[in-house]
């Protein structure tokens, strides 16, 4: 029996890499690759200095990158050469990211893209001059005039509530949270903190947990407490999260573990084709406020009840628009516009060409 002769391996070349696919010529061949180790690799460095909590979302967008940079090469955020990617790949991948995502998504992927260079240069794979020539062409995207975000009409809010059963707990567990929601001017995460003891019946008031876990207290509305009431009877008076999960399309209970900020955002998307309201769940917070400012309270009072501690933020979350000016102007004019009426009311009108 004759021995088989081994094949000797093929090397990829840049010349054949880029006639099997001529892509490869537009984001460029990658050199060598050399066994990298933890200490090496700036994509390492970077995702060690995050948060445990942050590393997984990390490592995903860099393995995108690395996918989108070289996608004829098997690479992970690992055995990367971050350092060898060159201006016009930047600047390319910058352009495309521009026209598929929104500008703040766009800035947090550069954003770490910049700090992956700067980890190469840690890790002394990259200069200071190379790291501050590639990142010239990582330069922030300015958002957009238009803020995001829209208020709720009275009317889309009736056609929302009316597509939940209150005959079933599903049903009215979201009647409840988006009474809660929109009544409140919770967000997604504290809805989904609330325990059972946080509503306080005897003040009529609500305890949430906000950002960087600071309490506040506001007061229930009428409905808000009405359908509150309502699940809590589905519910029971078992301690702990205010709002279970449900099984069997709604109509069980399942008191082992409470509801997540997706599972909100997932119902009002199911929730378009039949109410007709297009929205997110931050936008019943929007409206919220944004009556508030309608029903002319105080901006320190709105951001008192919102758990803002900029006023700037409060400010953002205004959605009247231009009316709310002509309101104030047609206001004034009101109240402090007789003198000048009384005086020269028989002036003709002015002619404007």
């Amino acid at each position: 029996m004759t021995q088989q002769t081994q094949r000797p391996p093929i090397v990829r070349t840049r010349k054949n890499a880029c006639e099997e696919s001529p892509e490869a010529l537009f984001w460029g061949s990658p050199p060598v690759q050399r066994g990298y180790s933890q200490s090496d690799s700036a994509g390492a460095l970077y995702i060690s200095s995050l948060a445990p909590t942050s590393q997984r979302s990390a490592i995903r967008r860099l393995n995108n990158l690395a996918a989108a940079f070289r996608p004829y090469y098997e690479y992970d955020y690992i055995t990367f050469p971050w350092h060898t990617l060159k201006p016009v790949e930047l600047q390319r991948m910058r352009s495309d990211l521009r026209n598929r995502l929104r500008p703040n998504s766009v800035n947090q992927i550069l954003n770490v893209l910049r700090r992956v260079l700067q980890c190469s240069v840690d890790v002394k794979k990259l200069t200071w001059d190379g790291y501050w020539h590639l990142t010239a062409q990582l330069a922030r995207v300015t958002p957009e005039h238009t803020l995001p975000g829209r208020e709720l009409s009275t009317e889309e809010l009736t056609r929302l509530y009316a597509c939940f059963d209150p005959l079933i707990p599903g049903g009215a567990r979201y009647a409840a949270i988006i009474a809660v929601m929109e009544g409140c001017g919770l967000r997604s995460l504290e809805t989904c903190r609330l325990n059972l003891d946080d509503i306080d019946v005897r003040t009529n008031e609500i305890v949430i947990l906000g950002k960087h876990l600071v309490r506040r207290r506001v007061p229930l509305t009428d409905h808000a407490r009405t359908l509150l009431t309502h699940w809590i009877r589905f519910r029971g008076d078992k301690p702990g999260a205010l709002f279970y999960r449900t099984l069997s399309q709604g109509k069980t209970i399942n008191d082992t573990g409470r509801i997540v900020p997706t599972c909100i955002y997932q119902q009002l998307v199911r929730l378009r084709p039949k109410s007709g309201v297009v929205c997110t769940p931050h936008d019943l917070r929007r409206t919220y406020i944004t009556r508030l400012h309608r029903l002319g309270v105080d901006i320190h009072t709105i951001a008192k009840l919102a758990g803002h501690k900029d006023l700037r933020t409060t400010m953002i979350y205004d959605k009247r628009g231009d009316e709310a000016m002509h309101e104030a102007i047609h206001t004034y004019e009101q109240h402090y516009g007789y003198a000048f009426t009384k005086r020269y009311a028989s002036l003709p009108h002015p002619c404007y060409p």
